[in-house]
């Protein structure tokens, strides 16, 4: 016969068990939907139709031989996160000739500002040839703002383009950051390259 203190501890072990099931499932939901998103450098693609942007991609412009002779003051205050979808590897990403999306986000850490104007630059070492594109598309990113001191300068560090390479020549590119601060040209390189091969 079960006494009533054995009913008692039976249901006491159900509430702790039920208790801690449902701690997991929270834990569980606050990871995914918190951690990734407050990660400084996260390059997950970032919610460009929320946030109501239409993309329009871009072509890239030949660097001229001025622009390429100028000198680059080196940071370190960007990431070039994502291309096509997906994250940057530690590796070259291969990527077909078309339209390709990227992502990331840029601070200038020197003036305390997000740049007014910014570049991505794709830069053939072996050709000597670089091109660029205009990063027009800038997006909220709490967890750079907050990483900055959460100072209102920094609200919008994100940004998202889509490039379009159909003219490129084949080949392997590094890819990087540029932007212009007073008299200064800035530029942040994480090592990323792309080995741009003919579409599929």
């Amino acid at each position: 016969m079960m006494s009533f203190n054995d009913g008692r501890s039976n249901s006491l072990r159900e509430s702790k068990i039920g208790l801690t099931v449902l701690m997991i499932l929270f834990v569980s939901v606050a990871g995914s939907r918190g951690l990734a998103t407050r990660k400084v450098g996260d390059s997950a693609l970032p919610p460009v139709h929320a946030a109501g942007i239409e993309l329009r991609a871009l072509s890239p412009l030949p660097l001229s031989p001025a622009s390429q002779s100028l000198p680059f003051h080196g940071v370190a205050s960007c990431n070039l996160g994502y291309i096509a979808g997906r994250k940057f590897g530690p590796g070259d990403e291969t990527v077909s000739s078309g339209v390709v999306g990227l992502g990331g986000w840029v601070v200038d850490e020197v003036n305390h500002r997000v740049p007014s104007e910014a570049n991505l630059v794709f830069f053939d070492d072996q050709a000597g040839q670089g091109f660029s594109i205009s990063v027009t598309n800038w997006l909220t990113r709490p967890d750079v703002q907050d990483s900055h001191g959460g100072l209102a300068a920094f609200r919008k560090p994100g940004f998202v383009e889509e490039a379009d390479l159909a003219y490129l020549p084949v080949g392997r590119y590094h890819v990087y950051m540029t932007f212009n601060a007073g008299n200064w040209t800035y530029t942040c390189d994480n090592g990323r390259f792309i080995n741009l091969i003919h579409g599929r």
